[in-house]
């Protein structure tokens, strides 16, 4: 419940475009951003299951292709502003 309210709390903030389960259930992946690794990095620290020991981050930084080598939902994605994630 925790970690379900993290991911919500940064998808609202416009923070996280996609995340979920890998098959085989051998971990999950979340596809975000944020302004620099660091950033990202202490966000990812605040993730319930990091701090209880559940999880453990690979960062894979990348580019998306301008138009037309991304989607247009990724397009509105790095366009829309990123807000303050809220705690309620």
């Amino acid at each position: 419940a925790e970690h379900a309210a993290w991911t919500t709390k940064h998808y609202a903030a416009g923070r996280f475009l996609a995340s979920g389960r890998r098959v085989p259930p051998v971990g999950g992946l979340i596809i975000g951003r944020a302004e620099s690794l660091e950033e990202f990095v202490a966000l990812l620290a605040e993730d319930p299951y990091q701090q209880h020991g559940v999880a453990k981050y690979e960062i894979y930084e990348f580019t998306p292709g301008p138009l037309p080598r991304r989607s247009q939902e990724m397009e509105a994605f790095l366009n829309r502003p990123v807000r303050e994630a809220s705690d309620e």
